[in-house]
């Protein structure tokens, strides 16, 4: 989940800004691998179409974008204004311990929402970079 609270601390979001801004000395990689990421805007929209759209019962898989995590931390890197390019590595992170990646480091955990329940329920997707700029914008 990507998104922040107007004036709420985060233990994650707050030091991914400031890696990106160079203020942790942190080299600039994403470990291999990936997974989805979802906005709070997306999740948001989503429950929101569920409960007024959706079918009784029924469990719908909700999905924003699937990213590497080098493309991840990447655009925090692009929300600061850096010319960084980050490079994936086989290597566990200081900010995304191995043991915060439930797939395993260097796997994917893919998700690929059917088209006709993502227009029921109404949510937006693609929204990853929208939030990130969000949270650098709070944490800058």
């Amino acid at each position: 989940m990507v998104g922040s609270v107007p004036g709420l601390p985060s233990a994650i979001f707050e030091p991914y800004t400031q890696w990106a801004q160079g203020k942790i000395p942190i080299p600039a990689y994403g470990p291999a691998g990936g997974t989805n990421f979802r906005s709070f805007r997306s999740l948001s929209e989503a429950i929101e179409g569920a409960l007024e759209r959706g079918e009784p019962g029924k469990a719908y898989l909700v999905g924003d974008e699937n990213l590497s995590f080098r493309d991840y931390f990447q655009l925090f890197f692009d929300a600061v204004g850096s010319d960084a390019r980050l490079e994936e590595r086989d290597a566990e992170h200081p900010l995304l311990a191995d043991i915060a990646i439930p797939q395993g480091r260097g796997n994917w955990v893919r998700v690929n929402p059917d088209p006709a329940e993502i227009a029921r329920l109404g949510y937006w997707r693609n929204g990853v970079a929208n939030a990130v700029r969000d949270v650098v914008a709070q944490f800058s």
